[in-house]
């Protein structure tokens, strides 16, 4: 879990990194109130995806399997919620933070993926024989 915590905040960050620099070359400010909200929504979101693969460690690839689908539904729908937020209840954060929320969005959710596959690929398998016993 803290891997994977570790993991997603550098995510985060090298987004944002990447997206000042590309506002830097177009002449354009970053809008620093939707960078930092849409990423923290985006850090936040996919750490609480993150922990239902902690709830399943040591169960079954099966088990696994389901909480990394479960992990990547809870980011989808926390990351749609504060986006339905912003725009039906007219925050002033502006268009910027749809977009910044969308790249952080798809850069977290490929680490989320990622952590979610190996942990699959780490857990037993249920009914395999164990190594030793015939």
């Amino acid at each position: 879990m803290i891997r994977a915590v570790i993991l997603l905040t550098l995510t985060v960050l090298v987004t944002a990194g990447a997206g000042i620099g590309i506002t830097a070359i177009t002449g354009r400010g970053p809008n620093w109130p939707a960078l930092l909200a849409a990423g923290g929504v985006s850090l936040l979101a996919s750490v609480a995806g993150a922990a239902s693969l902690q709830l399943v460690r040591g169960a079954s690839q099966a088990a696994v399997a389901q909480a990394g689908l479960v992990a990547t539904m809870v980011h989808l729908m926390l990351c749609a919620t504060a986006a339905a937020v912003v725009v039906l209840g007219k925050i002033e954060l502006g268009a910027s933070f749809l977009y910044w929320l969308m790249a952080f969005y798809w850069m977290t959710l490929i680490v989320l993926v990622v952590v979610a596959a190996k942990a699959v690929k780490a857990s037993p398998v249920e009914g395999s024989p164990t190594p030793g016993k015939q």
